[in-house]
């Protein structure tokens, strides 16, 4: 849905059916990011659609496996999405990669900010699963359990 100002209107973002392929369809999405008032980043499945403003400027398929759940975000050129089964990739200029997390229970949300005095990233994510739930702290090539 779009408010245009005076109206609701309703939008249908087109993924890929299979990513490699031209044929394209609406899907549920399962995360949507604003980056500022005109870049949205919408998640469904393995893919990401960029809205610029009103309109749809791309489709990205993520080369690795994820099913993502969540995303987030510190500039256009460097984000993050979490998904089912432990997943979790980065996105950095360009390049995505695979960020080990030691679990295979599903990751639901991702949170971050920068520190101010250091500049460094604090990135948290968290799991649930049956009896199995997980606080992990990221950095750029892993995860740790920060309950354990």
């Amino acid at each position: 849905m779009h408010w245009n100002g005076n109206q609701w209107e309703l939008k249908k973002i087109q993924f890929y059916t299979f990513c490699g392929q031209s044929s394209t369809g609406s899907y549920p999405a399962n995360a949507v990011l604003t980056l500022n008032d005109s870049l949205v980043i919408i998640g469904s499945a393995s893919q990401l659609a960029f809205i610029n403003g009103e309109k749809q400027t791309k489709t990205e398929c993520i080369p690795l496996t994820i099913s993502i759940n969540k995303l987030w975000v510190v500039n256009s050129n460097n984000f993050y999405s979490v998904g089912n089964a432990g997943n979790i990739v980065h996105y950095q200029n360009g390049q995505w990669s695979k960020i080990e997390s030691g679990t295979t229970t599903n990751i639901r949300e991702i949170w971050g900010t920068i520190e101010q005095v250091s500049g460094s990233l604090k990135i948290l994510a968290t799991t649930s699963g049956i009896n199995d739930y997980k606080i992990l702290t990221l950095n750029s090539t892993s995860a740790k359990d920060t309950l354990d």
